[in-house]
């Protein structure tokens, strides 16, 4: 019987312990990195660069494929608005790319056709820009 007990016991703390709560949210699993090279890989290759968008097609003639995005996007004005850069380094607020992922000032919120990126990479995209938006 009081193995029977002792079996219980050890099963329910285990229990226990392993259902506790970590305290790390799925947005701290998901933090990026705020360097060029971790929103390359980890947002513009994975949700902006397919073909029909900015990939080989280009779509408002903005290509975000590996060997393009950089030269693309940094202070080059964008197509769609000449009012905005695209990424103006050290100011996202002021930024198209950014604008574009949270409060377009025209078209639609990006990536089209896709869910909304999550705000861990949107807060990336934001820092790396507001960080003067190295090749890093």
């Amino acid at each position: 019987m009081k193995s029977c007990l002792g079996s219980w016991l050890i099963i329910i703390l285990m229990v226990v312990f392993f259902g506790c709560d970590s305290g790390v949210s799925p947005e701290d699993l998901e933090k990026i990195d705020p360097k060029f090279t971790a929103l390359q890989s980890n947002i513009f290759d994975l949700s902006c660069s397919t073909k029909s968008c900015h990939g080989s097609d280009g779509a408002g003639n903005l290509f975000l494929t590996k060997d393009k995005s950089y030269t693309a996007m940094v202070n080059i004005r964008s197509s769609l608005d000449s009012k905005y850069y695209i990424v103006k380094p050290g100011n996202a607020d002021s930024s198209y790319l950014y604008l574009k992922l949270t409060n377009p000032p025209s078209g639609v919120l990006m990536p089209k056709g896709n869910p909304k990126l999550s705000d861990a990479k949107i807060a990336a995209v934001k820092e790396w820009i507001n960080n003067g938006a190295l090749n890093n």
